[in-house]
């Protein structure tokens, strides 16, 4: 939810107004009577604060009890990092939030700084309301007669609402990234979208966390950059009378490739947007009262004009979508849509999703998350909805299974305001997707037609893995035939039956991230122990490689949770142990470890052997935590002077100390330096180095001694 700030000077007065193209932007309206879209002047550089007492278990008496806002194991500056992230790098759109920093100030919208803060004050409590947060914006002032800086966002503070309580883990159904990237939109200028399952929807679920094509568009349309692949698309809905449609809801998708973006109608019934090249399909739907979106959540003042008397209308028809082609850099043009009059006597229902023919229901007002690669069937009740009505899917890649629409008559609701009526069940095959897409149902009852706009989010198959399948990145092995992890160690988890758990081609990371760590999102995934995220070394459908937070430490098993865009799969319980110390190799599961013989750091090898006395450093993983600090996701440091090392070498039989710690700029990689033993053998050498503090050994190597 965002709040406009009202500002009050010699020379403009901003204002909630209705926008009228181009996505469904935020305006500002000025003492001069022009209306605005907000926008920023930062945005190649937008600097945004987090109040330093925000942090796990936060607490507030500001509602005039002790409420707990952020749960006690959550992250929320981590949270808020990732929200920042989310929307830097998209295609096309000259956008980037800097590192977030920390403040000790609180939201003043005259100060300039962008500050999220928890809501402390009886002002910030009438502000956010019922709303789990707001984004307050203020106008930049402006020279009368001038266009220069009219409309650009001076300040967009956002204020947490102490009435409820956050988390990042998934412990609670208030995800608080979500939130964030949702507010974040706001303060870009972007207002709430008319898609139930858009980040921008007034509603942030957990699947908020991951832009859909409604927020890149935005981004890429008015914060315009290199390698944009934008046209322009126009089009004006209008009554049969040919008088204009206002303040229509509109949705245009590309079936193809799963793209779906949403504008109003202007006061002369058009529309235009900028939006990447593909084939659309167009319907305008009123925002009328058996609708979830009304004028209030899209910040529609009463003195704005919306027409309501007429029906979803798709043009073209539904039967047979006129389909309209947009090229990279092209205008198109589509025909008037020309609207079906009248008022529908459905309206919106309650959602959800299931096993074909299941013996259970959820369903909820939100958005519902579906997984690809299966057949569904979708649930709907109330809005009127019954046995009779006909149901048809728009999206990428979903299909309705023809006479699949019946009434469940196993399944029934005794809570208001659901007992008594059918639960309705359709049954719909989606084929496989590896990026979220939006999917809208179309409704008909007779003469009566309702659009239930991107409310389904067809997200990649569910992630599956087993317990067996975590193991040690250097070793590959677990511990008595099952996987376990070690704190800060690098591991692997594996897929090879379905390469369920990513994308492909793989992704890999191109450095740290904004705050020198190895980032926990890649191509679209997330691993959390505990509900701690990973960082991520490889990211592809078989296989992931990543870091295992520290914060295991201490625990007998860690639940892993691996989610590919939105989709999560179960929880799977894996052993954690202190250590797990294990090379490196050239080839799986062989003894060639990787060693470097010192001073030259040239390989060792049958035919670059390293003397004896010689100092070798050999490479792997799984130490542990040690004895000083060392954060999830941070390379590693030089390990302080008071630090000492409890591992030892054995060169076939002949032991020497060896000192060992996290790798210097390198994430969950060890090193261990020693000196080989003057009485060692020569030859092709067994290798093996134990910590005496956990009694852990590594697996078998082979050393190269002269």
């Amino acid at each position: 939810m965002r709040r406009n700030g009202f500002v009050f000077s010699t020379i403009l007065f901003a204002l909630f107004v209705p926008a009228s193209s181009a996505y469904i932007r935020s305006t500002f309206t000025f003492g001069d009577g022009s209306v605005v879209p907000e926008r920023r002047k930062d945005n190649a550089g937008i600097q945004f604060y987090v109040n330093d007492k925000i942090g796990p278990n936060f607490q507030s008496s500001a509602t005039g009890s002790l409420i707990t806002v952020i749960s006690e194991k959550s992250d929320p500056v981590s949270a808020i990092q990732a929200a920042l992230a989310a929307w830097n790098g998209i295609p096309g759109a000259n956008l980037k939030f800097l590192p977030l920093r920390t403040t000790d100030k609180t939201n003043d919208p005259n100060d300039n700084q962008m500050t999220i803060v928890v809501g402390s004050t009886p002002a910030d409590l009438s502000a956010v309301g019922g709303a789990l947060a707001i984004t307050v914006i203020q106008s930049a002032p402006y020279t009368v007669g001038s266009d220069d800086g009219k409309g650009v966002i001076a300040d967009s503070d956002i204020i947490i609402n102490p009435k409820y309580l956050f988390s990042t883990d998934g412990s609670t159904s208030r995800d608080l990234q979500a939130v964030m990237t949702h507010e974040l939109g706001h303060s870009l200028g972007m207002s709430h979208s008319g898609l139930l399952g858009a980040v921008m929807f007034q509603a942030a679920s957990f699947n908020a966390r991951y832009l859909t094509a409604d927020e890149t568009g935005f981004a890429a349309s008015v914060y315009a950059g290199a390698g944009s692949n934008l046209g322009t698309f126009n089009g004006k809905v209008v009554a049969a009378d040919g008088s204009p449609v206002q303040a229509a809801l509109v949705t245009l998708m590309d079936q193809t490739a799963g793209t779906a973006v949403s504008a109003l109608t202007g006061a002369d019934g058009s529309y235009s947007l900028q939006v990447a090249a593909g084939n659309y399909i167009v319907y305008a739907d009123p925002l009328a009262a058996g609708s979830l979106v009304q004028p209030a959540n899209l910040y529609l003042t009463a003195a704005t004009t919306v027409t309501t008397n007429f029906q979803t209308t798709m043009l073209g028809g539904f039967a047979s979508p006129t389909t309209v082609t947009l090229t990279a850099g092209g205008i198109a043009n589509a025909p008037n849509l020309t609207v079906t009059a009248g008022s529908s006597a459905l309206a919106w229902p309650y959602v959800g999703a299931g096993d074909v023919n299941g013996t259970s229901a959820n369903v909820a007002s939100t958005a519902v998350l579906v997984s690809s690669g299966q057949a569904v069937d979708l649930l709907l009740i109330g809005g009127g909805i019954d046995g009779t009505v006909s149901v048809q899917a728009f999206g990428k890649g979903i299909t309705v299974r023809p006479g699949s629409v019946r009434v469940d008559q196993n399944v029934s609701f005794k809570i208001p305001p659901l007992a008594g009526q059918p639960l309705v069940r359709v049954t719909v095959d989606i084929a496989v997707l590896d990026a979220p897409a939006l999917a809208s149902l179309i409704i008909t009852k007779g003469q009566s037609v309702f659009a239930l706009s991107g409310a389904f989010v067809l997200v990649p198959p569910k992630p599956v893995f087993t317990s067996k399948s975590v193991v040690s990145a250097a070793s590959y092995k677990g511990i008595n035939g099952d996987g376990a992890v070690s704190p800060g160690g690098i591991y692997s988890i594996y897929d090879t039956a379905k390469g369920s758990l990513g994308p492909a081609p793989y992704a890999v990371p191109t450095g740290y991230d904004a705050y020198g760590n190895l980032a926990t999102t890649l191509g679209g995934v997330t691993v959390t122990f505990d509900g701690v995220p990973a960082p991520l070394y490889l990211s592809y459908s078989g296989q992931l490689n990543l870091q295992v937070p520290f914060e295991v430490a201490g625990k007998t098993s860690t639940k892993v949770v691996v989610d590919y865009f939105g989709s999560r799969s179960d929880a799977v319980s894996v052993p954690v142990v202190a250590a797990q110390p294990a090379f490196f190799t050239f080839t799986p599961a062989g003894t060639d470890v990787i060693i470097q013989n010192f001073p030259d750091y040239k390989l060792n090898g049958a035919d670059n052997p390293i003397a004896r006395g010689g100092i070798t450093l050999l490479y792997g993983t799984g130490l542990g935590k040690l004895d000083y600090a060392l954060a999830t996701g941070q390379p590693g440091v030089v390990p302080p002077a008071t630090y000492v090392s409890t591992h030892s070498c054995s060169f076939g039989g002949k032991t020497a100390s060896a000192y060992v710690y996290w790798n210097y700029g390198f994430v969950g990689e060890a090193i261990w330096t020693v000196t080989v033993p003057s009485d060692a053998p020569t030859g092709a050498v067994a290798l093996t180095c134990t910590d005496s503090a956990t009694g852990t050994t590594t697996q078998p190597g082979l050393i190269y001694v002269k």
